[in-house]
């Protein structure tokens, strides 16, 4: 049967609604970020493009106490091992505070006397400390000037602090050292905290 013309219409909106009721469009967008990256995408149309730059990128430093094994002097082998070696000289003036002295109370122990300096450094085993501080000698006093400490383990340390030390004025003399030819004696003190009371010199 021939549709009127009100019918036609009707049909054609009817047609028009279910058309649109067919297409859907989503159009969205979306950031994420992870480990300092960055996604995005769209969606439009019933068609899904997708684009974005996902980058991944850190520092990672790893960094820890930096310090030479030993004190502030830098202690460590390399400095304070050639101490332990065969002198280099054999001449020996037995009547100066000035020059390298050997020593042992735990452990091997050299001292190296200078009229502005002295170093201290001590052998455990395998392992080498030592420290070398400021000080002020003459053939009377002995004055260390600043503290330092040096150590390799909890085994391996030696330390000087300020100090003065006197000559004896006799052999019974206490708190003080004694010269004899050679031989460098602390009867009731010590030049470092752990050292022998007596060293023989080396070298001068």
């Amino acid at each position: 049967m021939p549709l009127s013309t009100a019918s036609r219409s009707l049909l054609v909106v009817t047609l028009g609604l279910a058309a649109a009721a067919c297409t859907t469009t989503v159009q969205g967008t979306g950031t994420s970020s992870s480990s300092g990256g960055t996604s995005s995408g769209s969606t439009s149309g019933g068609t899904t493009s997708g684009g974005g730059t996902t980058s991944s990128g850190g520092t990672n430093a790893t960094g820890g106490n930096t310090g030479a094994t030993g004190s502030s002097s830098g202690a460590g082998a390399a400095e304070f091992a050639p101490l332990f070696g065969a002198p280099t000289s054999a001449t020996i003036t037995g009547s100066t505070l000035e020059g390298l002295w050997a020593g042992s109370a735990s452990y091997d122990q050299r001292v190296k006397i200078t009229k502005t300096s002295i170093t201290i450094a001590q052998k455990c085993g395998d392992e080498i400390v030592g420290v070398t501080v400021a000080a002020s000698v003459t053939s009377t006093t002995i004055r260390v000037l600043e503290s330092k400490d040096g150590a390799s383990s909890y085994y391996c340390s030696v330390s000087a602090q300020p100090i003065v030390i006197d000559a004896c004025a006799d052999a019974y003399d206490y708190d003080c050292f004694l010269l004899d030819e050679g031989t460098l004696e602390f009867p009731a003190t010590s030049l470092f905290p752990g050292s022998a009371y007596t060293f023989l010199k080396i070298s001068d």
